[in-house]
């Protein structure tokens, strides 16, 4: 799936809304796809894309972290030994 064409953001409208309900994507995966879009477009180049995106390096590896599954989560908490 191309997010966007040419920043097109009739191109990304159409491709988000004739997708069918199983396909769908989550707002932060679909924010990552496009930060990842950017560094191709800049060659990898992290504080030019930062730039482009107006958000600092830091923030721009936070969006590129793919959450943990929350089932995991759950699993690993509920594990942990008791601290009392």
């Amino acid at each position: 799936m191309t997010l966007i064409d040419n920043h097109n953001p009739t191109r990304l409208h159409d491709e988000v809304v004739s997708e069918t309900p199983s396909e769908l994507i989550t707002l932060g995966e679909m924010e990552r796809r496009y930060v990842r879009q950017v560094l191709t477009a800049v060659s990898g180049n992290k504080t030019h894309a930062a730039r482009i995106l107006g958000i600092d390096r830091r923030s721009l590896y936070r969006r590129l972290e793919v959450p943990r599954d929350t089932t995991e989560l759950k699993a690993t908490i509920s594990a942990a030994p008791d601290a009392s």
